[in-house]
């Protein structure tokens, strides 16, 4: 049983180094996210009825991951504004796009004309 919690305190520790990492990157695809935390989760699941049965190697381990997943909500939130800025220069770039081929309906041919208004 021992050797089933030490596994997983140290998977949770890798789990979330592995999310500290994938946070970093500059492009990271949400779902790949949302995986690595619904991992984590699972195994927080799996640890917590068992928490009062740890020994001091695993819960140093556990403060571990503890200082790492602190971190981490700077990094989330980071990443969030990163979501955020790109969505925005987006939808400028179609509410533009949209207006310029609505008043000039040649553009899609190579040639346009431009109205002076």
């Amino acid at each position: 049983m021992s050797v089933t919690i030490e596994a997983l305190v140290y998977e949770l520790l890798q789990e979330t180094l592995i999310l500290k990492d994938t946070l970093n990157q500059k492009e990271v695809e949400p779902e790949e996210l949302i995986t690595i935390l619904e991992k984590r989760e699972v195994i927080m699941d799996k640890l917590t009825p068992v928490l009062p049965t740890l020994n001091d190697e695993q819960r140093k381990i556990l403060v571990q991951a503890e200082e790492v997943n602190s971190g981490l909500l700077s990094d989330l939130l980071a990443h969030q504004n990163r979501i955020s800025s790109k969505l925005t220069e987006i939808k400028q770039l179609k509410v533009a796009s949209n207006s310029y081929h609505n008043n000039n309906p040649t553009a899609e041919y190579g040639f346009f004309f431009d109205k002076k208004k």
